[in-house]
Order: structure tokens, then sequence, then C-alpha cells
């Protein structure tokens, strides 16, 4: 994974533990803010859970290319 990938992936995950604001009003520990905040947290980490999702996804494409692309050289 290159040094740009790391930093977006990285960014990522602290996006997505904003779950644990979530977790406080949904488990009733707080109220719900009725600002809207909460609601733009919770697109916030499901926006980024999904590209945590997708990116992994790609990974495991690019990693069964590869090895596609190596058994073709060998084979050839």
């Amino acid at each position: 994974m290159n040094d740009i990938l790391c930093k977006i992936t990285e960014w990522l995950e602290q996006e997505a533990e904003g779950q644990e604001v979530i977790d406080e009003y949904e488990s009733g520990l707080r109220p719900k803010c009725t600002d809207g905040t909460d609601d733009i947290i919770e697109g916030r980490v499901e926006s980024a859970n999904a590209l945590l999702e997708q990116i992994k996804k790609w990974e495991m494409e690019d990693v069964k290319n590869k090895s596609r692309t190596r058994s073709r050289r060998k084979n050839n």
C-alpha cells in the first residue's frame, strides 16, 4: 500500500471511531442532538466504513490480478 493510501486509510479509521458517539445515544447514555450534529456523524461513519470496505475489496482484487499475472508469466 502506498503512503497516500495508508494516510487515507488511517483517516477513514479515525472517522469510523465516531461510532462511539452513535453508540452512546443509541444505548440511551445521552440524548441524540437535535441540531443535526449526530446525523452528520452518522453519515461520516457510514461513508468511512463503506470506503474502508471498498478499499479492502480493491486490494483483494489487486492481489488476485497480480497473482494471475505472475502465473501467466511463469507459463509463458
